[in-house]
């Protein structure tokens, strides 16, 4: 199987012109050999496609990674049972030093950067 444990660090912007490593998000995921996610294998599992956002201020949020319409969603649970969207990203491949935006609902569009691939 293809999966993958993915580490995203927030890229520099001018509010962070060094980036931030402890802004981080890690994503399990199918990727194909170009690095896209393999949609065909996400949705024979899709509770293994997980994710994890550490962020200082913020506690961290763990949930799992979903197929919308146009888009991919991070999707945490809260308590009682209810989901909350966190973010999104368009398809997008997932290399060494490659560029990711996510549209997170509160903070709007950030930067990262593809930091680390492993097999997972």
């Amino acid at each position: 199987m293809p999966w993958r444990l993915i580490r995203l660090e927030h890229a520099p912007t001018i509010e962070l012109p060094t980036g931030s490593p402890v802004r981080t998000y890690l994503l399990r995921l199918p990727l194909k050999v170009s690095g896209h996610i393999d949609a065909d294998i996400h949705s024979l599992n899709p509770l293994r496609s997980t994710m994890r956002r550490f962020w200082p201020s913020k506690p961290d949020r763990s949930g799992y990674v979903t197929r919308a319409a146009t888009c991919w969603q991070l999707v945490t649970k809260l308590n009682a049972g209810f989901e909350d969207t966190i973010g999104r990203f368009e398809d997008c491949a997932f290399v060494l030093a490659a560029p990711v935006s996510i549209t997170e609902r509160r903070n709007g569009t950030i930067p990262f950067e593809v930091i680390d691939i492993r097999l997972n």
